[in-house]
């Protein structure tokens, strides 16, 4: 494979660097499109002087690679709601509004509410488009909505709050990277499904929940039954949230999902169990094509989720690549894949698992050619455990940073947890198809649904194994973007150091590595510098981040977990303490009140209050404290009513006070 000659490779990294550029723009005039279509006009132009793309008629082929951004930057343009007049963005949907739906994906329920990402069909009456967050209230009995339903109803709008502690979770942005910018809040009263014809979505729904049934009559425990269906059935709601973790901690969390992974091993057990038919002149294509209906198949049985019609696609065309027998075409299908989801939807470049399925997939097509042939043994099983590390290593070496920037841990024993239990992965997922088919039919013998109970408790033992070894586990690695940009350029120059055999790119890969150490040592320096007081907001609670250099304090009137974890990953802190919530905080060489919901509050001689913490909604006489303390500042958070808060900024207002609320902007911090 000439990876270094492909052309298809160079404009997709164009084509992707468009998308990017188009999606992190907010420009909403139309002047970048009509730059765009010049460019992509001037490549016509210019394409009538070259007959041949890549020639040495350079001028062309820059040309070429603007016209491939600027194709990418078109495409993302057009998809964007500001340049669609029929979004629904662009109407005035703050109050209540009926609507019609299309159910587009489910996602995970919470206590309160069912939730689905639903296809705008009509709004009050009007034709619109976009996609929307559905949240219908739980009654005593909800019933489920199938993928593909059409939904009419009423409901009130409402907009995605913002990201209000700097290291949280950007929920809004999460959603908005998917094309979704508004939550539509409605009860089941008020809501009625239209579909009348059953749809592909009902059919593959009645049949994933019959296999499911049929599988529930036999000895499986629950752990046992949710690992399938989560494995092998895209049913993530099903699995237990510590077994989830022990995957994560033991690198193995990548085969929970149905993604990339195991899409690419079926179709290695396809081409293994169909490699008879390449025997005949025409075999090969019956193979491609019994192949290509059973990858669609299995997405019919999984409910054409997002992540498993992505995977599907991507390795359609890998497998379209394979059986080319052709030097090179695999990764000419793997771009063309990525070139067609892109140009459908051009949000899927910032969602972490598209990243992450052709990061991985790309860097095996690259490094495994230059790792495997290093070793060679006759015996098979050693061979196999030798081929499972390279594909392991290569996998992970393109992923490798990606994982530090989004989630700043690392299974330090991922490669022995692959070596031991990927390489039986593909009899595992064979076994389970097996099962399946037979579970199906009624003839499922009993010591075959006992002996697959045993592999898959013997899977949850093995994870549950490596998931305790917590000092092979790092976390709260600090890595930022910088960080992320040079690692990639690091490990490209390492690829085309072996390939090519030239300095110039080892000197380029150590340079890349001694900008990151660079970048840690000046974190590290910082923080010994760093001192920081903040006031969290949390709904309900009070919580409070004290960092001291290396050390950070912390008090709550609840669990920090996801904002505490946030912090530290973005921060690099190890030391922790937790601390009750203090009357009196002196920052720097000022000092803040808080006052609770008891009302009382004693100031020590010597000491002037320049900040007032409201908390817990106390029943203050607040133009008395101004009076008596004359603060600089109020603050109230997450904890108080919010008539409360309303009436305490009435009266700042009036005192001319500054006041300050956590629910409206966000976390309160004091760095010195």
């Amino acid at each position: 494979m000439k990876l270094l000659n492909n052309i298809v490779l160079y404009l997709s990294i164009a084509f992707v660097i468009g998308v990017f550029l188009g999606l992190q723009t907010s420009n909403t005039s139309h002047a970048p499109i009509y730059w765009a279509a010049f460019v992509i006009l001037l490549f016509v132009v210019a394409y009538r002087r070259s007959l041949v793309i890549f020639s040495t008629d350079y001028l062309f082929s820059c040309i070429a690679l603007l016209c491939f951004i600027a194709l990418g930057f078109l495409t993302s343009k057009l998809h964007s709601p500001q340049y669609k007049p029929t979004h629904y963005i662009h109407r005035n949907l703050t109050e209540t509004a009926a609507v019609k739906l299309k159910i587009k994906e489910e996602l995970k329920e919470s206590s309160s509410y069912q939730t689905y990402i639903a296809k705008v069909i009509e709004a009050n009456n009007e034709n619109a488009t976009g996609s929307i967050l559905l949240k219908i209230k739980k009654d005593s009995f909800p019933k489920k909505i199938i993928r593909g339903t059409q939904v009419t109803g009423v409901g009130n709008f409402s907009n995605f709050y913002p990201l209000l502690n700097p290291f949280g979770f950007d929920y809004q942005k999460h959603m908005n990277d998917k094309g979704v910018y508004k939550i539509f809040y409605t009860h089941p009263a008020h809501i009625q499904t239209t579909n009348s014809k059953k749809s592909i979505y009902s059919y593959a729904d009645y049949f994933r929940t019959h296999l499911e049934n049929k599988l529930e009559q036999y000895n499986f425990t629950q752990p046992q039954l949710a690992i399938i269906k989560t494995m092998l059935l895209g049913q993530k709601r099903a699995l237990d949230k510590s077994i989830s973790q022990q995957f994560s901690k033991a690198g193995l969390a990548h085969i929970l999902a149905i993604s990339g992974l195991h899409i690419g091993i079926i179709v290695m057990l396809l081409r293994f169990l169909l490699s008879p038919f390449y025997r005949f002149k025409y075999g090969r294509y019956i193979a491609l094509s019994l192949q290509l209906f059973c990858l669609w198949a299995y997405a019919f049985v999984v409910g054409f989720s997002p992540s498993v019609s992505r995977a599907v696609i991507m390795f359609s065309c890998v497998a379209i690549g394979l059986s080319m027998n052709t030097k090179g075409k695999t990764l000419d299908m793997l771009c063309l894949s990525l070139f067609i989801l892109l140009l459908y939807q051009p949000q899927l470049l910032l969602q972490v698992g598209f990243q992450l399925s052709y990061s991985a997939v790309i860097s095996i097509v690259a490094f495994l050619p230059l790792i495997r042939p290093l070793f060679y043994s006759k015996f098979k099983l050693l061979q196999l455990g030798w081929d499972t590390i390279c594909v392991s290593f290569s996998a992970q070496l393109g992923v490798f940073p990606l994982i530090l920037y989004y989630f700043h841990q690392f299974p330090g024993l991922f490669l022995f947890s692959n070596l031991l239990i990927v390489p039986f992965l593909g009899l595992f997922i064979g076994i389970s198809l097996l099962v399946f088919l037979l579970a199906l039919a009624n003839s499922l013998p009993e010591f075959i649904a006992d002996f697959y109970a045993f592999c898959v408790q013997l899977l949850l033992d093995s994870v549950a194994f490596f998931g305790k070894q917590d000092f092979f586990h790092f976390t709260n690695i600090y890595f930022d973007l910088p960080m992320l940009i040079v690692s990639f350029v690091g490990i490209i120059s390492i690829y085309y150091f072996f390939k090519l055999r030239k300095k110039v790119f080892l000197y380029s890969s150590g340079i890349s590595l001694f900008f990151i150490l660079i970048c840690v040592g000046n974190h590290q320096l910082q923080q010994y510098k760093s001192e920081q007081f903040i006031i969290l907001h949390k709904s309900k609670n009070t919580a409070i981040f004290e960092q001291k250099k290396r050390h950070l304090q912390y008090s709550s009137t609840d669990s920090l977990s996801y904002v505490l974890e946030g912090f530290l990953n973005q921060s690099g802190i190890k030391r922790t303490s937790k601390t009750p919530i203090q009357s009196i905080y002196k920052i720097n060489n000022k000092f803040l009140l808080c006052v609770d919901s008891t009302a009382n509050y004693t100031i020590p001689n010597g000491i002037k209050i320049d900040y007032v913490l409201l908390r817990e909604s106390p029943k203050v006489n607040l133009d008395k404290l101004l009076k008596q303390l004359k603060p600089k500042q109020i603050i109230a958070d997450g904890s108080n009513y919010t008539s409360y808060v309303k009436r305490w900024e009435t009266t700042c207002r009036k005192k001319k006070t500054p006041f300050y609320y956590t629910r409206e902007k966000g976390a309160w911090k004091f760095s010195w």
